[in-house]
Parts: C-alpha cells; sequence; structure tokens
C-alpha cells in the first residue's frame, strides 16, 4: 500500500475526529445503508451489514498502522512544519510537492 494514502487517510481521519476509532461504524444502521447505498448496488440479497461492519473495521485497523517517519510527518505537520520527504524516498516527488499549495496554505493556519 502507496504510503502516501495512508497519510491521507490518516489526516482526512484526524480532520473528522475519527482518530482510528472504527466504533462509529458500529453506529451505522440498516435503514442508513438501504437508503444511502442500494441506490448504487446491483445486489441487495443477503446484504450482510454486521459481516461489512467486522470487515471494514478490520480493513480501517490494518491499514492505519503508521510507520515511525509517517508518525513524525503528522507531528509536525500538526505543528505546522511541512516536510514531505518523511513521507517519501523518491527526490523528484519531494521536488513535486514540497511547494504543494494546501499543504503550504495548512502549515500557514488555513
Amino acid at each position: 500500500m502507496p504510503t502516501f494514502s495512508k497519510h491521507t487517510l490518516e489526516v482526512e481521519a484526524k480532520k473528522y475526529g475519527f482518530k482510528r476509532d472504527t466504533s462509529k461504524i458500529d453506529k451505522i444502521d440498516f435503514g442508513k445503508i438501504k437508503r444511502e447505498l442500494f441506490p448504487v448496488i446491483e445486489v441487495k440479497a443477503n446484504f450482510d451489514l454486521d459481516g461489512m461492519k467486522e470487515k471494514a473495521k478490520s480493513f480501517i485497523t490494518e491499514l492505519m498502522v503508521l510507520t515511525d517517519p509517517e508518525k513524525e510527518y503528522l507531528e509536525k505537520f500538526e505543528i505546522k512544519e511541512y516536510h514531505p520527504e518523511l513521507l517519501f524516498n523518491d527526490e523528484q516527488i519531494v521536488a513535486r510537492i514540497k511547494n504543494h499549495p494546501m499543504a503550504i496554505w495548512k502549515c500557514k493556519g488555513g
């Protein structure tokens, strides 16, 4: 799994108060699934909501294990320091994203 994807998910999760807590998944009820998911999926019969919840929680728990450099990146980003080199070893990638407008804006208090 690419490091950037894990980073992106962690930042988004933190922004929405998720913090690797999967307990909110347990609050999803069948009514919500029927209203919001059923219109966009083909197979609705035998939909195992509890099984899907367990799969989602397992996937998220495994995905959200951060490496030490990822943890350091997030800690620094939290105090408005942007260090993409902590996430990428490829100098070309770092060169392309070191001046990313959104990251710079967030580090300036955005």
